[in-house]
C-alpha cells in the first residue's frame, strides 16, 4: 500500500497493490479503508481499478481541515478482526517568504523559507512561462537558482508569470502486513513571480 496524505485541504489518496502471496487488499469482499485525523474517522471511497485488477486506488477529500506539526495521521484497512493500521505525523507546515515581484532571468533567484531541519528534506519545482525546474534539497531555509536556469519557453512574452512550489514531506512505513508501500505527507507552499529578460 502507498498513501499520499497533501495540506489543508486534506487530500488522502491511498493505491492498493497485490503483494507476493496473491491477496489484493483493495478488493477483498468486506473490507473498507478510513483515515483517522484528531479523532475524526472518515472512509476512503474507491477511486480507479487498473486493468490487469492488480491495483485500486481509494481517495478522501476533507475540506475544512488545517493540519498541524505533530497531528498523526492513521490510514486503517479493516478486515474482520485484523486491521491494518498504518500511522504518520503531520510535518512542520512550510512557509515560503514572500518572493519579489519581478524577477530578472539572467540573474540568481534566492528563496527564503521557515527551516525545519527535516530530515527527508524540501522538493522546489518552478513552473509557468519558463522552462520546468525541480530538485530536492536540503531543509536549509535558503535556496539559490542560478542565473540562466530559467528560460522562456516559446511564444511566451519576455515577461510572463512564474510560479514556485515549495513542499515539505515526511516518509513512514505502513503496516507490514501489506508487504511493502509507504505513507507519505506532503504540506506545500506556493508563490509567483514575473519573470522578465
Amino acid at each position: 500500500m502507498d498513501v499520499v496524505v497533501d495540506g489543508s485541504p486534506l487530500i488522502v489518496f491511498a493505491t492498493f497493490t497485490t503483494i507476493a502471496d496473491g491477496k489484493n487488499y483493495a478488493l477483498e469482499v468486506g473490507d473498507s479503508i478510513d483515515v483517522t485525523l484528531r479523532d475524526r474517522t472518515e472512509p476512503l471511497l474507491h477511486s480507479v481499478t487498473t486493468i490487469d485488477e492488480r491495483s485500486d486506488a481509494y481517495f478522501l477529500i476533507r475540506e475544512d481541515e488545517s493540519l498541524q506539526a505533530g497531528d498523526v495521521v492513521t490510514v486503517t484497512l479493516h478486515r474482520g478482526s485484523d486491521d491494518l493500521v498504518s500511522t504518520a505525523m503531520w510535518p512542520v507546515p512550510v512557509v515560503l517568504d514572500p518572493l519579489p515581484l519581478f524577477v530578472s532571468r539572467a540573474a540568481p533567484l534566492t528563496f527564503t523559507w521557515a527551516a525545519a531541519g527535516a530530515p527527508d528534506g524540501v522538493d522546489y519545482s518552478v513552473s509557468g512561462c519558463t522552462s520546468a525546474v525541480n530538485e530536492h534539497i536540503p531543509d536549509s531555509g535558503m535556496f539559490t537558482i542560478p542565473a540562466n536556469a530559467l528560460t522562456l519557453m516559446p511564444d511566451s512574452p519576455p515577461t510572463c508569470s512564474v510560479g514556485l512550489n515549495l513542499e515539505r514531506r515526511v516518509t513512514a512505513a505502513v503496516d507490514p502486513g501489506f508487504g511493502a508501500g509507504a505513507m507519505t505527507l506532503t504540506t506545500t507552499a506556493l508563490d509567483s513571480f514575473a519573470s522578465t529578460p
